[in-house]
């Protein structure tokens, strides 16, 4: 009898329902801002070990956020032209690849060198992450996700430090860029038999500058996007004025202890975390996300206005500052998943450049 001839078994397929799918978007999001921030500790026995300088090893945070803010113009279009899934695996195995030869460096040029190829390649996942999510959901839906990738997004350089605090003692400043290689590969190969393409329709035309300067002129043309744009970069540069000064503020100026600052980092997460869990439960209940939106706007503005206050009285406290910026925080969980929403709806077809 012949032998029964074996089918080739077909990828896994992850559901774009499954809390598995989510962790999928919400990791390829969050891997940037913990390549970023796991390091931060870590950067005087960098300076040490390359024989450098505390400053120069500062460096390697700056090159890869100049990496970072430039590397995305072209991913949006090059997933619109080209599919979600090939960006997608480019967005990681790079990353990966510039991470481990990090690791390997044993000279500061070359240490930067690869960060600025890790920054560049690395918002390849970060930017298409919201894009899949408008190609597969709507309404409510893609209200929920939106707010859980940007939670992710938010969330994971505040945690960040404190993770590269824990890996430091036990490999030190390589261990943890051998950590975010190893999180790059992970996520490539999950990506490689979990994910099925999500693009409408990409016409795999080569992307020529004049095609990708019409693509952002048609992005920058409709107000609708343009606006909510503004409104999610100005909420976002606020969050970051608050992760990069409230150390100084909180423990120069008004002598907090270490693990006591950190009990109020923690304190002021769970604000922000409970703006995108609040955010996801109006989506399910069908409240339209102009509400929602509008009252973030409300709570972040007053919370800032009533911080500036404080300051310029000097009568800042941790008292007065900590239910302040829980309240700030919170606003903003209310504020970035629907200005990202607002600003994906007009242009579906271009989500990516979007």
């Amino acid at each position: 009898m012949a032998a029964r001839q074996r089918r080739p078994r077909r990828p896994l397929r992850l559901d774009p329902k499954s809390f598995a799918f989510t962790m999928l978007l919400g990791m390829l999001s969050a891997l940037p801002p913990l390549a970023t921030d796991m390091s931060l500790p870590a950067l005087g026995e960098i300076a040490q070990s390359l024989h450098s300088t505390p400053g120069t090893a500062a460096l390697t945070l700056s090159l890869f956020v100049i990496g970072f803010a430039l590397g995305p113009i072209a991913y949006g279009l090059l997933s619109d032209r080209y599919g979600r899934r090939p960006v997608m695996l480019f967005g990681c195995a790079l990353p990966a690849a510039a991470a481990t030869e990090a690791a390997l460096a044993a000279l500061m040029p070359m240490l930067l060198f690869w960060r600025v190829v890790q920054g560049l390649s690395a918002g390849a996942g970060a930017i298409v992450s919201y894009a899949v999510a408008r190609d597969l959901f709507e309404g409510a839906a893609l209200r929920r996700r939106l707010s859980q990738v940007s939670m992710a997004r938010v969330v994971s350089p505040m945690v960040a430090p404190s993770l590269g605090a824990l890996v430091l003692p036990f490999g030190g400043w390589r261990g943890i860029y051998a950590l975010t290689a190893t999180a790059g590969g992970v996520l490539f190969a999950v990506v490689a038999f979990g994910f099925r393409e999500t693009a409408p329709r990409h016409s795999g035309k080569p992307v020529v500058p004049l095609r990708l300067l019409a693509s952002y002129a048609r992005v920058f043309g409709n107000r609708l996007c343009v606006g909510y744009s503004v409104v999610n970069a100005c909420a976002f540069g606020s969050l970051f004025a608050y992760i990069s000064g409230s150390s100084l503020v909180m423990m120069q100026l008004l002598g907090v202890p270490p693990r006591v600052f950190g009990g109020l980092f923690a304190l002021i997460d769970l604000g922000l975390m409970g703006g995108f869990f609040v955010n996801a439960r109006f989506g399910v209940r069908g409240v339209a996300p102009v509400w929602p939106l509008t009252s973030g706007l409300v709570l972040g503005t007053s919370a800032s206005l009533a911080l500036m206050v404080l300051s310029l009285a000097d009568l800042a406290e941790v008292a007065s500052l900590v239910p302040l910026l829980i309240l700030g925080a919170f606003g903003y969980g209310l504020i970035t998943p629907n200005a990202a929403l607002g600003a994906l709806r007009p242009l579906p077809e271009a989500a990516g450049v979007a």
